[in-house]
C-alpha cells in the first residue's frame, strides 16, 4: 500500500506539473533552507520544506489547486518522502455559494492558513500546530479529504466557511470511522475608521469550531504526555478558536486562542480539556528589515502541570530581499517548561527562496 501511495504522488506529480508548465496556469516552487542550534542538545542543518505548488483554470468558474512538499533532516516522520499536501477544486457558482472538493484544510485556525512563505516566525505556532483538528496527526499536513461550502454573506464584511471532512487525514488510509469531522468559521474583515490617521488599520476577526465523533484515533501527538488516554481514542473532540488579527501599512498584530474538550466514550474516563493562546507583533522599520516579537503558551491538560505544559518567547529578524518573497529569518526562542521551570534556547537561521513564479 506505502509503495502504490508512492507512484501514484509521483504520477500526480509529473502529470499536474505538466499539465501547468505548457498550459496558461500558474505554477511557483520555492524552499526553505534551516540551521537549527538547541543549547547543549544538537545543531542540525536541514531542508524545511521544498516546495511545488500550482493553480489551473479548468473552466470558466472552476479551478484546480495543488502543491506537493518534500522535507529532509527535520527529525520528523515525514523526512524524505514527497507529499501530496493539497489538491482541490473550487467552483464559484456566486459571492454567496461556492463549494470546494478534494484535500484542503478545514477551515480553522487563522495562522493555519497564513502560507509558510508568509508567516513572520520559522514556524507557525505551537498552539496552532497542536489543536486544530487535523493538527500533528501525520503525514496528514492539516489536510483532509471532503468537501466546503464557502461564500460571502455580507459584502465586504462577512463570510463564511462550512467542511465536512472524513476526520482521519490526508494521505492517510480513506476511512470514515473517525468522521465525519465537521468545521465552521465566521471572519469579520472590516476597515476601521482612520480618525485622521494616514493609514487606517484593517481588522480580521475570525471565530471557528470543529466537532468529531471518533471510533480509533491517535491523538497523543496533539497532546503529547497523555499516551494511555489517546493512543486509540474513542470518543468526542469539540474545538473553539478564536482569532484578530490587525494590519496597518507595515505593522501587524495578531492573537489566536483555542479550546480543545476530549469527552471519551468510556463513562469511568473524565473529559480532558487543552487550551493554548498566540500573540505576535511584527513591524518593518526598515523597507526590507521586519522585527517581530511572539508570545505563546500550550497546556494539554487543564487538570495538570506537567513538563509539557509550555510557554516560547520569539525574538525574530527577516531581512526580505530581491522582491520575490525571498527571506533570511533569524528566531531566537526562549521556551519555558511550567512543570520544572527548565528552560531551553533555541536559535533558527533560515533561507526563503523562490527558484520560479509564472
Amino acid at each position: 500500500m506505502k509503495l502504490l501511495k508512492k507512484h501514484v504522488s509521483f504520477l500526480v506529480l509529473f502529470l499536474l506539473t505538466t499539465y501547468s508548465v505548457f498550459g496558461k496556469n500558474n505554477i511557483a516552487s520555492y524552499f526553505h533552507l534551516r540551521y537549527t542550534s538547541i543549547k547543549n542538545t544538537e545543531n542540525y542543518f536541514s531542508i524545511r520544506r521544498f516546495i511545488l505548488f500550482g493553480k489551473s483554470n479548468l473552466l470558466k468558474n472552476t479551478t484546480l489547486s495543488w502543491r506537493f512538499i518534500y522535507q529532509h533532516n527535520n527529525k520528523m516522520s515525514t523526512d524524505d518522502h514527497i507529499y501530496l499536501q493539497h489538491c482541490y477544486l473550487d467552483v464559484n457558482i456566486s459571492s454567496a455559494l461556492n463549494f470546494r472538493l478534494g484535500q484542503f484544510k478545514p477551515p480553522f485556525g487563522w495562522e493555519r492558513f497564513v502560507s509558510d512563505f508568509k508567516i513572520i516566525g520559522v514556524e507557525r505556532s505551537l498552539v496552532i500546530d497542536r489543536l486544530i483538528p487535523i493538527g500533528s496527526i501525520a503525514p496528514s499536513f492539516a489536510r483532509d479529504y471532503g468537501i466546503k461550502l464557502f461564500g460571502i454573506l455580507k459584502k465586504p464584511l462577512l463570510s463564511y466557511e462550512f467542511a465536512a471532512t472524513t476526520g482521519n487525514g490526508a494521505n492517510r488510509d480513506l476511512t470514515l470511522k473517525n468522521g465525519p469531522l465537521v468545521a465552521g468559521r465566521l471572519t469579520l474583515t472590516k476597515t476601521l475608521s482612520n480618525s485622521g490617521i494616514n493609514k487606517p488599520w484593517r481588522l480580521i476577526a475570525q471565530l471557528a469550531c470543529s466537532y468529531r465523533k471518533d471510533q480509533d484515533i491517535n491523538f497523543t501527538r496533539q497532546l503529547p504526555g497523555e499516551e494511555d488516554y489517546l493512543q486509540h481514542y474513542r470518543g468526542k473532540d469539540k474545538r473553539i478558536n478564536a482569532s484578530l488579527n490587525l494590519e496597518r501599512g507595515t505593522s501587524q498584530i495578531a492573537a489566536e486562542y483555542i479550546h480543545a474538550q476530549f469527552t471519551p466514550k468510556e463513562q469511568s474516563k473524565a473529559d480532558l480539556v487543552a487550551n493554548g493562546l498566540s500573540c505576535q507583533l511584527s513591524h518593518f522599520f526598515h523597507p526590507n528589515i521586519q522585527a517581530v516579537l511572539k508570545y505563546e503558551f500550550f497546556n494539554p491538560n487543564n487538570k495538570i502541570t506537567t513538563a509539557h505544559d509550555v510557554s516560547l518567547l520569539t525574538l525574530g529578524i527577516n531581512y526580505c530581499f530581491n522582491h520575490q518573497d525571498g527571506r533570511l529569518m533569524l528566531n531566537y526562542i526562549y521556551k519555558t517548561e511550567e512543570e520544572n521551570k527548565s528552560s531551553d534556547h533555541i536559535f533558527i537561521i533560515q533561507l526563503q527562496y523562490f527558484l520560479f513564479r509564472r
